[in-house]
């Protein structure tokens, strides 16, 4: 055999091994690692990225799965990356829920952006009001907000999780005010057209003062800024 030949020959076994290499058992991914995540299971993403068997990590398409995770209505970004040799990281960003609305014969939970996150049987869910508009529409994964439920869910983003709990329903009202009901009787008229920001500032402070006093809401209004009214139970 001529020296042309074996050479050939030898970096086609050369090639032939690195593609074994390769494809051996020592790529196969050992461990995912999944961050960012409370409305998905980690059993569910791993099963949508086809992460749940045996697979070769040079077959994991980062930018591919991370593009089908941010297909789904829950997430707002992921980011997939590779570990050699058996590692992959999965960071996912998910929206956040703010209210319940009713859906025909059942209910689902929305963010500030209308995205629905998911379907729930009753409204009986102590971690986000329930938001009452006669205006509100589904259309398959999202819910048409206007102007006016817009501000609302926009509000209801800016509040703490505590007191997000606290809320039993949010309702914009036909002239347009919106108002809150909280879970212990107490209503809250935050007005039309306010300041997101400002509003929810203001009413973080008066609720936690309250708090503190364990003192209970009847009323509050917060219809003008400057010219806030309280009323608590005796």
């Amino acid at each position: 055999m001529d020296k042309s030949k074996l050479g050939i020959l030898l970096l086609l076994l050369f090639i032939i091994g690195i593609v074994s290499f390769l494809n051996s058992n020592y790529f196969t991914v050992k461990k995912v690692h999944i961050t960012g995540n409370e409305l998905l299971s980690d059993k569910y993403i791993l099963k949508l990225c086809n992460l749940n068997r045996k697979v070769n990590i040079f077959n994991v398409q980062q930018e591919g799965l991370a593009n089908k995770l941010v297909n789904l209505p829950q997430v707002k970004g992921a980011i997939v990356k590779r570990d050699l040799p058996r590692e992959v990281f999965i960071k996912i960003k998910e929206r956040v829920p703010v209210a319940i609305i009713s859906d025909k014969s059942s209910y689902v939970i929305i963010d500030k952006e209308g995205w629905v996150l998911d379907t729930l049987e009753n409204a009986n869910n102590k971690k986000y009001p329930l938001f009452i508009d006669k205006n509100l529409k589904k259309k398959k994964n999202k819910v048409e907000l206007n102007k006016n439920s817009q501000l609302a869910v926009d509000y209801l983003s800016k509040l703490s999780k505590k007191l997000l709990e606290e809320i039993q329903q949010l309702k914009v009202l036909s002239s347009g005010e919106v108002l809150l009901i909280l879970r212990e009787g107490g209503r809250v008229n935050l007005g039309k057209d306010f300041s997101i920001a400002k509003k929810a500032k203001i009413f973080n402070r008066i609720y936690n003062d309250l708090e503190k006093k364990k003192v209970k809401v009847k009323y509050i209004n917060l219809k003008y800024n400057r010219n806030i009214f309280i009323k608590v139970k005796k």
